[in-house]
């Protein structure tokens, strides 16, 4: 492994032990590499008195003006506190950046008050002060205890705000589409379809005689279209005509079609409620296809082991491993 061992010009060794006293007024030594050496790029810059901020733009100022390839930066930011920096150009070469990374222990060393952690920049604009209160708070957290540690993560933290239940997106309803809630909820059809257009909730298609036929409602639908569909359908128990809800959402769909009628799906009931609608059963399904299967399921109660009864005495069953998939509800 290649080593050298870098000497410290006599200007440069006597600006960095002058830097380390209480009473010095430098604020920043630039040291560059010439033959192996350690030399002073320009006399130290001093402090102007004017804060951390001005002090910097005076020492990048002067780096501009001398333009090294690489230097090392060495910034007192308080009597006992130095930081060296460690500047190499981008367009420095690979001989350069290998020297200024072999010299940084020698100055390091060299510094009286030096901090254990270097900072790197490749470019004049980054000497900022930004630099050196992010290391200062890296320092001051490689310094705390475990118990310090838990204690800072603690104060960071923000409460959790309370959960609260999102309502549903407000979507307008068209006057055409609203009265056809009215005649539903009289009876006077026993089928409606509705669509999202622009924004608005439309009226699609109506059905008037369902006949407790679903295989009507099919042929109403588009093939790769969403829909609201409300039915009236009698209930396998009382026979007595039961309001239903279907959301149907083929998987073609695209993501943001999806959402904008889900995220509907809430204020359509809200708005049917208002017609004294309520729906004994709310139903999703993925196509036109699934449709009849899905309503006659949500009708159908299932037991934990998903068999009927009347197959349950005719035959054994295995264990049962989980409940049985029903229909998917709309939440």
């Amino acid at each position: 492994m290649l080593r050298i061992d870098f000497s410290i010009a006599a200007d440069a060794q006597s600006a960095l032990e002058e830097s380390g006293k209480r009473s010095s007024t430098a604020f920043a030594i630039l040291i560059v590499i010439e033959k192996e050496m350690l030399k002073l790029l320009a006399p130290p810059v001093t402090s102007s008195g004017g804060g951390l901020e001005d002090d910097l733009k005076a020492t990048r100022k002067l780096l501009e003006t001398k333009n090294p390839s690489g230097a090392y930066v060495i910034v007192r930011t308080s009597p006992s506190s130095q930081y060296v920096v460690i500047y190499v150009d981008n367009a420095a070469s690979a001989k350069d950046r290998m020297l200024f990374s072999t010299g940084t222990s020698r100055v390091v060393g060299a510094t009286p008050h030096a901090q254990k952690r270097t900072i790197q920049i490749s470019s004049v604009s980054e000497l900022l002060p930004s630099l050196f209160e992010a290391e200062s708070k890296k320092i001051r957290e490689d310094l705390m205890t475990e118990s310090e540690r838990n204690q800072a993560a603690i104060a960071r933290m923000e409460v959790a705000p309370q959960p609260v239940a999102l309502p549903g997106v407000a979507i307008k309803m068209t006057a055409e589409a609203d009265e056809m809630l009215s005649q539903f909820a009289k009876g006077t059809v026993e089928v409606v379809t509705f669509k999202i257009v622009s924004e608005q909730l439309q009226l699609d298609t109506t059905v008037r005689k369902l006949n407790g036929d679903l295989e009507n409602v099919k042929d109403v639908l588009p093939e790769a279209e969403p829909r609201f569909v409300l039915v009236r359908y009698p209930s396998p128990k009382t026979s007595r005509a039961e309001y239903v809800m279907v959301y149907v959402c083929p998987p073609s769909c695209s993501p943001k079609v999806k959402i904008q009628y889900a995220s509907s799906a809430a204020a359509f009931r809200e708005q049917a409620s208002r017609h004294e609608i309520k729906f004994a059963q709310k139903v999703e399904t993925d196509t036109r296809e699934t449709l009849v299967e899905d309503v006659k399921s949500a009708f159908v109660p299932f037991n934990a082991g998903g068999a009927s009864a009347a197959s349950q005495h005719d035959r054994p069953r295995p264990p049962v491993a989980g409940a049985a998939k029903g229909h998917r509800m709309l939440i």
